[in-house]
């Protein structure tokens, strides 16, 4: 990329063809709830994560791809903390 690290919203490193860190850079810009849906089980975690830490209200669909790899995984982070609710 050709942008000065200070102009950029968050820096992108590809570690292989699967996988890739996001670092965000300066918090200039913070994220906000959108609705979305999980493709994956990993996918969707990442969705979840970003979801926790973005500002407003998230919505989440096809979270069965979710449940299949993390059992009640609303309410162990509700035990931790989280602001996350199931709906039907």
């Amino acid at each position: 990329l050709s942008q000065k690290n200070d102009e950029k919203n968050a820096l992108i490193q590809q570690q292989n063809e699967a996988r890739a860190t996001v670092i965000g850079l300066n918090h200039k810009n913070q994220l906000k709830g959108i609705d979305m849906t999980s493709p994956d089980i990993r996918a969707g975690v990442a969705l979840l994560i970003a979801a926790l830490s973005a500002k407003g209200t998230s919505v989440i669909h096809n979270i069965e791809q979710i449940d299949r790899g993390y059992q009640n995984i609303d309410q162990r982070l509700r035990q931790l903390g989280a602001n996350i609710t199931r709906i039907d």
